[in-house]
């Protein structure tokens, strides 16, 4: 499966004690890869592409960021859920339903 990059805005919202509103990151991003359907994420959940979830190296479990598309403004809420993307030019990996909301090219 190729991997799919756009250029991604994060926000964070205020979640628990450890809210940090006005936190921003910028860059790219990836589309969790099909066969991760149903495995165990670092959080101890299963994937879903149906869910809104996310993966971020540093955000705690269970924080809720915006994710915006620069490239057509159209922005969604994901939950951090598991650890990555592992790859040096990437800050998140979208599930593939939270990517089709705010139309993250296709294959």
């Amino acid at each position: 499966m190729r991997t799919i990059i756009i250029g991604i805005f994060i926000q964070l919202f205020v979640i628990h004690g450890y809210s940090q509103v006005g936190f921003t990151q910028e860059g790219n991003a990836s589309i969790y890869a099909e066969k991760f359907e149903g495995r165990t994420t670092a959080s101890g959940e299963s994937y879903s592409f149906r869910k809104a979830t996310c993966s971020h190296l540093n955000l705690p479990f269970g924080t809720l960021i915006k994710v915006t598309n620069l490239n057509n403004n159209q922005s969604i809420v994901v939950r951090v859920n598991d650890r990555g993307p592992f790859v040096p030019d990437r800050i998140i990996e979208l599930s593939r339903s939270a990517a089709e909301k705010i139309s993250f090219p296709a294959n």
